[in-house]
């Protein structure tokens, strides 16, 4: 019998939880709730782009939003990654007009290597398995549950424009480049 691949979220699918379209931050957090019980796997750089995009915000916000994420991130079962070496030696850095940042490349070949499942409001590859929101998620907004809940609509003011979670043009821009 072959195992259950691995889930892999990006930070798009974190921060979608927020988006200022309902009907993503609908799909997004459903797709957490339905996920409580299920490992889940996010690479460390993805962590990083969550924290630069709530560190955009005044910190009355971040006040409200980190206790919902750090309850999050302690009973879900997250996995934190770092990219192997051979990921990282065998990962071509992507020409400009491919249009993909080097970390969305680490992470493709990545979850490649994996043979992942990987959830994404982006569209990162052809050759990925991409599982759209389309699958699961959509229509009635469902709840974490006890005092999940309850921390993540007291999160709820901070908001994360669309446009930043869908455009790769759009958050490669919010990242320095070295």
């Amino acid at each position: 019998m072959t195992p259950e691949p691995i889930t892999i979220v990006d930070f798009t699918m974190f921060m979608g939880m927020h988006s200022d379209n309902e009907r993503t931050r609908i799909a997004c957090k459903n797709f957490f709730v339905e996920h409580a019980d299920a490992p889940l796997y996010m690479p460390l750089d993805h962590v990083g782009m969550c924290d630069h995009i709530v560190w955009r915000h005044p910190y009355s916000v971040q006040a409200h939003y980190y206790p919902f994420m750090d309850v999050l991130h302690s009973t879900y079962q997250f996995k934190r990654f770092t990219y192997e070496p051979s990921v990282l030696a065998a990962t071509p850095v992507p020409a400009e007009s491919e249009g993909v940042a080097v970390s969305y490349a680490l992470l493709r070949a990545a979850s490649q290597r994996a043979h992942a499942r990987l959830f994404s409001l982006i569209d990162v590859s052809r050759r990925v398995e991409h599982a759209s929101l389309k699958e699961g998620g959509l229509g009635v907004e469902r709840r974490f549950s006890g005092e999940l809940e309850l921390l993540y609509q007291q999160s709820r003011g901070l908001v994360v424009p669309e446009h930043l979670l869908r455009e790769k043009t759009q958050w490669t821009a919010l990242f320095h480049h070295l």
